[in-house]
């Protein structure tokens, strides 16, 4: 690769990474949003109930989607743009699963809507805000697996716009019946909103891929495509983990009214982390091909690049979080500034987070998957113990140092790891004139 080839490469990674964080920010800013006029207009104890809901809806699409989201961007990546029946085969087969599946568990949803609110929550009123919510899951999974198709067609406007359209829908509609002053309200705008962009997200997905029914060939079957996607429901399972188990233990030991406050916390404490989800995103196909073609010091070369954009992207978002906590809170409302302390705890996992770099998708698309996993598991599993321990002693602030602690276990041993396995640090060093390039060949 010459230099002027390198440079070219090294810029459309820029510009990809660029894109890609334009539609993230558009992603958070929408969500944002969201919570905003909720959070504005009815309260912490509002929002509280919208997130325990909107949680449950989460836990039962994970088992509705059962990993064919993932599945299905590695296999319509692979094939060829022009076979329009293997396209139409790979998607209307996944499409009826997570259309069974969703369904099923809507219905189920609906019906042990009292059973969760009593037994697992101690939240009686919860019982109607889940039966709202059993109308949202079905268009949520759906909204999801489509977003995903787009991802596998490399299309990163769909991909995103969908979820983002959601929550600028809900908020558009927060306005217009806020007046209602209903608790209720956030569920079922949620739901309308999510109800009408399942609709375009599909018919735009038709009209983008060319797929039509009548190119659907005799199916394969359903047992080959759940074995293919279970590993990738254990490891989004795990994630989701990692990413709810905090909001869902505060549910059953604390009250909505808290809940509220801390996810709130949680949605501006993930800012530092945006820029690195960007970078993961167009990152992962360059490290999978330099890995594969045994370039391991362009590898390192390309993993540090990213470090320092992360590095000085990531430490002055942390520092203003830091600085203007209860600022950055109030916005929401004045009940929400008790959460400050757990915005401060939440802010530095996410910095660690960033700081530690691109450390999972290195090694998913290295091989070393499995060992992620466990390095995952672990954490997620940290993460469980911690919750039960300290939300009962600390509340919020307990969320907070269970989700961050997890947060920073899991990114420091996986930085560990990779400098073991390719004696190459990750965490970009800003005292360091040049971070030598040590990467071996193996």
């Amino acid at each position: 690769m010459t230099g002027k080839e390198k440079d070219h490469g090294m810029g459309f990674m820029i510009k990809k990474s660029s894109y890609a964080l334009f539609f993230r920010i558009g992603s958070f800013g929408a969500a944002y949003l969201f919570t905003l006029v909720v959070a504005r207009n009815l309260g912490p104890a509002a929002w509280g109930s919208f997130t325990l809901a909107f949680t449950v809806v989460q836990v039962l699409a994970i088992f509705s989607i059962w990993g064919l989201d993932n599945l299905i961007v590695r296999t319509l990546a692979r094939i060829d743009k022009t076979d329009k029946a293997a396209l139409t085969a790979a998607y209307f087969q996944s499409l009826s699963v997570v259309l069974i599946f969703s369904v099923l568990l809507s219905v189920a949803l609906f019906f042990m809507r009292a059973e969760i609110a009593f037994k697992i929550f101690d939240k009686p009123f919860l019982s109607e805000h889940l039966k709202t919510a059993s109308l949202l899951l079905t268009p949520w999974s759906l909204i999801m697996f489509h977003s995903s198709c787009f991802r596998g067609m490399k299309n990163m406007t769909g991909f995103t716009i969908f979820r983002m359209a959601v929550y600028v829908i809900a908020a558009i509609m927060m306005f217009f019946f806020i007046r209602m002053k209903s608790e209720k309200l956030p569920v079922t705008v949620f739901a309308i909103s999510s109800s009408a962009v399942m609709i375009i997200a599909k018919i735009s997905w038709l009209l983008f891929s060319g797929i039509k029914l009548k190119n659907f060939s005799k199916p394969t079957g359903i047992t080959p495509l759940l074995q293919a996607s279970t590993p990738m429901l254990i490891t989004g399972s795990v994630f989701f983990i990692l990413g709810w188990a905090d909001n869902i233990f505060l549910g059953i030991f604390k009250t909505e009214y808290e809940v509220g406050i801390y996810d709130t916390a949680f949605k501006i404490a993930a800012a530092p982390a945006m820029v690195l989800v960007a970078i993961n995103a167009i990152q992962a196909p360059v490290f999978s091909n330099l890995y594969h073609h045994g370039e391991m010091n362009k590898l390192q070369a390309s993993v540090q690049k990213g470090s320092k954009l992360l590095f000085f992207t990531s430490v002055p978002v942390c520092l203003v979080i830091w600085l203007l906590p209860e600022l950055l809170l109030g916005i929401f409302g004045e009940q929400f500034k008790t959460g400050s302390t757990a915005l401060i705890i939440l802010a530095g996992g996410n910095l660690v987070n960033s700081l530690t770099g691109s450390v999972g998708v290195l090694l998913q698309m290295t091989g070393k998957q499995k060992e992620y996993n466990y390095i995952v598991l672990s954490a997620a599993g940290v993460n469980i113990a911690l919750n039960v321990i300290l939300i009962p002693l600390y509340g919020i602030n307990g969320a907070a140092i269970a989700s961050a602690t997890s947060k920073i276990l899991q990114n420091c041993v996986a930085a560990w790891y990779v400098y073991k396995v390719y004696k190459f640090a990750t965490v970009y060093n800003p005292f360091s004139k040049r971070q030598k390039l040590t990467g071996n060949s193996d």
